[in-house]
């Protein structure tokens, strides 16, 4: 039976080729404008680094790998990339070169006697409404927050911030462009590194 050391020398040996092999080929659809052919294709490959990477302690791997995936899923409704959903896909699949070339077995938490908390975006964010958000981002925010035990509520246009109740008001609107006029704690989402997603992280 193979020790745990053994386990995850074999991944990084296996899978560190096949990421890198992947980051280049996400660099080369983020730069011929993510065509929609090329969602298709990239998904099961992502997947791959999805699951794996969190077996074998490499959290951060994992979690970029996940947020891409729920950004590539997001993607095959909507052709057009471009604009915020587009700049955030190609932060994200930096993040994941980076991530790739990081990858050696001494980074691996799968021995670690501590539990690594890696799903805390928001600092206790509650009840939290994503409006008007592009499919990709709404993805994205959405698996955040619900990481969080929080409860996410998305409303598909701004003008619906109308209709939201002042008496119990949500602790965080995330919002895609910018809105005037309204008592609520609103958050202008702009396209982030993994490392300013999860800058509360402890």
């Amino acid at each position: 039976m193979a020790s745990i050391a053994e386990i995850v020398d074999d991944y990084v040996k296996t899978m560190k080729p096949l990421g890198q092999e992947l980051a280049g080929d996400l660099d080369r659809w983020a730069a011929d404008g993510m065509p929609y052919d090329g969602v298709v294709s990239l998904l099961p490959r992502v997947h791959k680094f999805s699951g794996s990477a969190g077996s074998t302690g490499f959290l951060q791997l994992s979690m970029i790998s996940i947020l891409m995936e729920i950004g590539l899923r997001a993607a095959k409704s909507q052709v057009d990339l471009s604009g915020l959903s587009g700049a955030q896909l190609s932060i994200l699949i930096s993040d994941f070169a980076d991530a790739v070339a990081d990858l050696r077995p001494e980074a691996s938490t799968f021995d670690a006697d501590t539990h690594q908390a890696i799903f805390t975006a928001f600092q206790n964010p509650g009840h939290v409404l994503l409006v008007g958000l592009p499919p990709v981002l709404e993805g994205i925010l959405n698996f955040v927050v619900e990481q969080r035990m929080a409860i996410p509520l998305i409303l598909p246009d701004v003008a619906m911030l109308d209709d939201v109740s002042t008496e119990r008001p949500p602790k965080l609107v995330i919002v895609s462009e910018a809105v005037k006029d309204y008592s609520l704690p609103i958050f202008h989402y702009s396209p982030m590194t993994f490392a300013q997603l999860t800058a509360d992280w402890p």
